[in-house]
């Protein structure tokens, strides 16, 4: 390990590993939950994200088991969402209409697309739609998501570059043992 090349090998191993490390460290997620309307509704979202990799968004819209009895709706419960946010794409875009039978849950996954490093913020919409075709907003999260980078690289780059970076650790690892 006197060596030069011991060095190099080391720290290639040491870059590669810190790089992967960063790229495929899972990162912090935050779950709201709220009832409404004889349903529970769970939001899942990172609040933070690498540049270059699309996390999902998951909203949930499940019966409740024991609905009171003032909260029953008698035709099937019916939601429009929207995620809006600045500084990312989130797909699919636009309004969702989501319409909750009695037994099985509702799921809609959006993929968040950031575009640059830094803050983005948003809010996820949900409106109640009634049967006469009106809709009320229900339900607002406020969301403020972190879009990070690592020495200028994004996600996939970083991987990408890790994984270069210990392949050639061991390559010369290999040569340095023949």
């Amino acid at each position: 390990m006197d060596t030069l090349a011991g060095k190099l090998r080391l720290a290639l191993a040491a870059v590669g590993l810190g790089l992967l490390g960063w790229g495929l460290w899972p990162l912090p997620r935050h779950t709201y939950t709220n009832d409404l309307a004889g349903a529970r509704l769970t939001f899942t979202v990172p609040t933070a994200l690498r540049l270059g990799d699309a996390p999902p968004a998951q909203l949930e819209v499940a019966p409740l088991k024991a609905a009171p009895a003032e909260t029953a709706a008698p035709a099937p419960l019916q939601l429009t969402v929207r995620l809006t946010l600045d500084g990312a794409r989130a797909a699919p875009q636009g309004e969702a209409r989501l319409t909750l039978g009695k037994a099985a849950p509702v799921r809609l996954v959006w993929r968040v697309h950031p575009q640059a490093p830094g803050s983005v913020l948003g809010s996820l919409w949900v409106y109640q739609v009634f049967p006469d075709g009106s809709r009320m907003a229900r339900l607002t999260y406020p969301l403020h998501l972190r879009v990070l980078a690592f020495l200028g690289l994004n996600g996939p780059q970083a991987r990408l570059l890790g994984a270069f970076a210990l392949l050639v650790a061991a390559v010369l690892a290999f040569a340095a043992r023949q």
